[in-house]
């Protein structure tokens, strides 16, 4: 539990966990570990899209950082777009500012999450998307 409100349970749904810091990955993987989410953590989005590749259906929704090397997380959704046009893809940035730049996000990012978050608001953003009511 987290303040006033139950944390949201899992139940096995698969998360990929998209971010170039490491703390911030371990942080938030233990996290969604620990309330039954089976998470897949990246530290490379193009690694990320790979993965995605080889198994469209092996997810249930993805959490990405905007501000990604290689890949940024805007890129990395519209690619996820390619491939599984249905797959919720929820940004995660602590630049509200990089977000001016484009007039309209693509069309799999469901949410944006601005760090920093709390950690029961995430659960929350993810229990919506994936259809399901909270616990």
């Amino acid at each position: 539990m987290i303040g006033d409100q139950p944390v949201p349970q899992g139940e096995g749904r698969r998360i990929m966990l998209v971010d170039d810091e490491v703390d911030i990955l371990d942080l938030l993987g233990m996290f969604l570990s620990g309330n039954g989410y089976a998470v897949e953590t990246f530290t490379s989005s193009p690694r990320a899209l790979a993965c995605l590749e080889s198994q469209p259906d092996g997810f249930d929704i993805v959490l990405t950082d905007l501000m990604m090397p290689d890949l940024s997380g805007l890129e990395l959704a519209k690619r996820i777009r390619q491939v599984r046009p249905d797959l919720p893809v929820v940004l995660i940035t602590g630049h509200r500012r990089a977000l001016e730049n484009y007039e309209t996000l693509p069309g799999s990012v469901c949410e944006v999450l601005l760090k920093p978050f709390d950690l029961n608001d995430m659960a929350q953003s993810i229990t919506r998307l994936l259809g399901r009511k909270s616990h």
